[in-house]
């Protein structure tokens, strides 16, 4: 029998911090009847650095989650060059 995830990612894009680096931005969607608690892997590049973070998040059912993870790239080094993927763990 094949069992299906109740949390999912449903968009996820990067944004500016305030700090001028690059932060990426995750949606999730809880489709089960309780919270679950799950964790966000995102890996982002640009030219020769790569970082790789981690997140919890707790998603309540039938309501969105957006986690933000920051990194240590600028957002204009990553928009020339920059490449970013999203998982969960």
């Amino acid at each position: 029998m094949a069992t299906t995830e109740a949390v999912e990612i449903t968009d996820w894009n990067f944004e500016r911090g305030t700090d001028g680096n690059v932060v990426a931005v995750v949606q999730l969607r809880n489709t089960g009847d309780g919270d679950e608690k799950r964790t966000v892997k995102a890996v982002a590049k640009s030219g020769d650095k790569r970082q790789e973070k981690t997140e919890q998040a707790v998603v309540s059912p039938g309501l969105p989650k957006t986690v933000k993870i920051p990194f240590e790239i600028t957002h204009e080094q990553f928009r020339k060059s920059g490449d970013l993927t999203v998982d969960l763990e």
